[in-house]
């Protein structure tokens, strides 16, 4: 029998069979804390205390599939020098992924079931891609705009880490 190792931080969640990997294989960013991108760090304390989390009075509450997409969508994007996102609560029971840096930006909606929304803007504010679908995520797409983000957010401010709290 191998042991596995959980991919949460702080409160224990019901993780799926797939997101956890036996001891003696390589791990993944989301199980060794040691190697993991900050960011998913930050986005994973963030969605754990969001679960079940009405986004107004008549919302519904965050579903643990609409946090376990989001951690997908994440984990094949996100890098070492990855910037933050923001996350807030839909008020249909989704998540809101944002990433900023002037006029750039990137905006991911994930509603509950498959449909998702995405769009990425450029420095002068332009929309450079936008999709609404109840298809496959654009996930390469994702990586290069967050890549492009992050390494413009680090040449402007190197130490932009120093704004959230260890």
């Amino acid at each position: 029998m191998t042991q596995t190792q959980p991919f949460t931080v702080g409160r224990r969640l019901p993780s799926p069979r797939w997101l956890k990997k036996p001891v003696s294989a390589p791990q993944d960013a989301w199980s060794n804390v040691d190697t993991r991108p900050a960011a998913l760090t930050y986005a994973d304390q963030v969605m754990n205390n969001l679960l079940g989390y009405r986004g107004s009075r008549s919302g519904q509450p965050i579903e643990f599939s609409t946090v376990t997409r989001a951690r997908t969508i994440l984990l094949g994007a996100v890098a070492r020098e990855s910037i933050y996102p923001t996350i807030t609560p839909s008020g249909n029971g989704g998540l809101n992924l944002y990433w900023k840096a002037g006029p750039r930006s990137i905006e991911i909606e994930l509603e509950p079931g498959h449909r998702h929304f995405f769009r990425v803007t450029d420095s002068l504010g332009n929309v450079t891609f936008e999709e609404e679908s109840e298809g496959a995520f654009p996930r390469d797409r994702f990586r290069m705009a967050l890549k492009d983000l992050s390494l413009h957010v680090g040449s402007v401010n190197p130490v932009w880490r120093d704004l959230f709290s260890k």
